[in-house]
């Protein structure tokens, strides 16, 4: 499936993100203003991992736009007088290292595979030049939750271009988020620019005319609506999302 190697990254840098807040939370100031979110945001940070030394793995949630912005919010405009214990910079308070982000190499791979060479060199200058800023040892926390929150949105950028929304969070996605644990995905097809629009209501009637329907395999599919296969497998994963249609792995027969 694409995207999956972003999708990963994305899910790792939301634990990420998350944990250095929890990691901050024996700071009176920040533990008062977590407690002030939303409920579920709350819980969310206060299931983080406590010690610096754990690499959290991908969880069941994504950290959408709106909730970073919380998050940042909520640890902005502390005194400067607060320093983590673990830190040798005072007012670091973002801690994070280059070996975290090992799969930034699939990424760039995946990009390639499924849009272009082009793209892929562009992904991999921005991607780096963000990680960069986020392990460089220099960040406030409210500064580094900024700099995961352009990630993020730099990783959901390009698997909107895969038309892989079932990976990215509300409003343009369908994957669940701490305050939005079961987002509907009735709202993912009015998200899409008119090209994506148009193809997905071209593969909707291959659907319906192919004799096995919602089963029929991507290639049938695409030769049948007489689409670009790029653009029609993006059309095709939109369609899954709004469980229209169930043919990814199945039988390559026609």
């Amino acid at each position: 499936m694409p995207g999956q190697a972003l999708h990963q990254l994305d899910a790792f840098l939301c634990r990420h993100a998350r944990d250095n807040v929890c990691w901050n939370l024996n700071y009176p100031e920040i533990a008062q203003r977590v407690d002030q979110l939303d409920p579920r945001l709350c819980a969310f940070v206060r299931a983080g991992y406590p010690d610096l030394g754990d690499v959290p793995p991908t969880g069941q949630f994504l950290v959408s736009e709106l909730e970073f912005d919380l998050l940042i919010e909520a640890v902005s405009g502390l005194p400067a007088t607060i320093v983590h214990d673990i830190s040798d910079q005072p007012d670091a308070l973002w801690q994070s290292d280059a070996a975290f982000f090992t799969n930034r190499p699939m990424c760039t791979a995946e990009v390639r595979q499924h849009l272009s060479a082009a793209e892929a060199e562009r992904w991999s200058e921005q991607c780096n030049a963000l990680i960069r800023k986020l392990t460089d040892g220099q960040l406030r926390l409210s500064h580094g939750l900024d700099a995961a929150r352009e990630l993020a949105v730099l990783i959901r950028q390009y698997l909107t271009a895969m038309g892989e929304l079932t990976l990215i969070p509300p409003p343009r996605g369908s994957f669940p988020t701490p305050m939005n644990p079961l987002p509907a995905v009735d709202n993912v097809e009015g998200q899409l620019d008119a090209k994506l629009k148009a193809a997905v209501q071209r593969m909707r009637t291959a659907v319906m005319q192919h004799p096995r329907g919602s089963e029929a395999t991507p290639r049938a599919l695409i030769k049948e609506a007489n689409i670009n296969n790029a653009l029609g497998r993006q059309a095709l994963r939109i369609l899954e999302a709004l469980g229209e249609y169930r043919g990814f792995g199945k039988s390559t027969a026609e």
